[in-house]
């Protein structure tokens, strides 16, 4: 049977895929004649009249011949707690996401026999919620959850670039995304003379539309006619020129992300673009890097690359307990992972002591952040017959909250259900 390495590429409305096995020399993009350009498949499911569920663009299609009812906008609602019965069997959001997932991944996998050896989710709109939501799918996948990660654009990104040439990479790259109604340069800037390899991703946005003044900017939208093409053209040489001279270090490659970059209207651009660059125009960079991640096992940056990005966070945060006479410091979730990944609790017993210290050290500066937070309330117990559970989950990447759950002793002294809550602000 064979073992498939797939990547997902999610956005709100549809879901791009890749799938790398032992016998391919690289990933390839599902459901195209083209290696580096994937089928987008829909994210929606369809209920038939006979409570059928279908979902991808087997959906699509049913929707179009039979009637039913048909949900998207499934991915947005994944955090919505409303009901959806299906043949008597109620839903939520999460449960339709996951099979909706499921469905797609049947489309993907056809019918071979064929089992899945890891599974790299990169979305744009990845968030705490969504990773929960991969703990349901692994259950309906019937596989291991080790074996599915959910990572952010950027990280998928970042797989891809670095799977390219040295050449391409090794003085940083700038990736144009062509969207609705701007253009978002990313930009990568690389030092490969430190150890570890530091990697600095930052993000610059440029409207893309207005009139057709010298002032003006103009709208994103394939050209209609040879002056439009020239306009178009003109506008994005600007952006290109403004946004390479925002950084002083040289770029070895340029990648052209979007429908928008397909039509052939780059002239001086492409020329501009191409001196003492290595350019690319492509599609699937997001689905193809998270199939890359899935082949290597992970989407860990490892430790041989320190990435600062607005998705990563760099603090190892512990509780101070002692163990065997000695003070020491428990883990409770590790750094060097993207925020919405960076949760764990974990169990420890009181002492004689009302006040829990927890420590918060940011791996990039080499410093030490100390938390206390006073446990006010419980009843007088003796020493170590008190277990207090301690969580930590983020917000975002700069903002989290840690939570102390009162779990007694046993029967002898049971919970009081006490909760204590304390927020945090990391500086970098």
């Amino acid at each position: 049977m064979k073992k498939l390495n797939i990547g997902v590429d999610l956005q709100r409305e549809y879901a791009e895929y890749a799938v790398y096995d032992e016998n391919l020399r690289d990933a390839v993009c599902f459901g195209s004649d083209s290696s580096d350009v994937a089928v987008r498949v829909p994210n929606c499911l369809f209920v038939t009249a006979d409570d059928k569920i279908y979902g991808g663009l087997k959906a699509a299609e049913s929707n179009l011949l039979e009637p039913g009812n048909y949900y998207d906008n499934i991915v947005e609602k994944l955090d919505d707690k409303s009901i959806v019965i299906v043949d008597g069997k109620e839903y939520d959001y999460t449960e339709l996401f996951c099979i909706m997932i499921k469905s797609q991944l049947e489309e993907v996998m056809g019918e071979d026999e064929a089992e899945i050896n890891k599974l790299i989710i990169a979305s744009p709109l990845a968030d705490r919620v969504m990773s929960i939501a991969l703990n349901k799918l692994a259950k309906i996948l019937r596989i291991d959850r080790d074996k599915i990660e959910m990572v952010s654009s950027q990280i998928a990104m970042l797989f891809y670039v670095f799977r390219q040439d040295s050449g391409v990479w090794k003085d940083g790259v700038g990736l144009f995304h062509y969207e609705s109604e701007h253009i978002r340069y990313e930009h990568v800037a690389v030092d490969r003379y430190l150890r570890p390899m530091r990697i600095n991703i930052s993000n610059t946005v440029y409207p893309f539309k207005g009139t057709s003044d010298e002032g003006g900017l103009y709208m994103a939208r394939p050209p209609i006619n040879e002056g439009q093409e020239d306009m178009q053209d003109t506008t994005f040489l600007r952006i290109a020129k403004n946004a390479l001279s925002l950084y002083n270090q040289r770029m070895s490659g340029i990648f052209l992300m979007g429908d928008g970059f397909k039509t052939d209207w780059l002239n001086r651009s492409a020329d501009y673009l191409c001196k003492g660059r290595r350019v690319f125009v492509g599609q699937s960079i997001y689905a193809k890097g998270a199939c890359y991640a899935a082949e290597s096992g992970s989407a860990a940056m490892g430790n041989n690359i320190f990435l600062e990005s607005d998705t990563m966070v760099h603090y190892d945060i512990g509780v101070r307990v002692r163990f065997n006479g000695k003070e020491q410091i428990a883990p409770i979730v590790l750094g060097e992972q993207e925020w919405f990944n960076a949760y764990g609790s974990i169990d420890v017993i009181l002492d004689d002591t009302r006040k829990i210290e927890i420590d918060l050290y940011d791996n990039n500066k080499g410093e030490l952040i100390q938390e206390f937070i006073e446990i006010k309330g419980l009843p007088n117990r003796p020493p170590k017959t008190t277990k207090l559970s301690i969580s930590v989950r983020y917000y975002d990447a700069k903002r989290g909250e840690i939570c102390i759950k009162d779990k007694g002793f046993g029967s002898m002294y049971p919970t009081t259900g006490k909760v204590y809550k304390k927020e945090f602000t990391l500086e970098s």
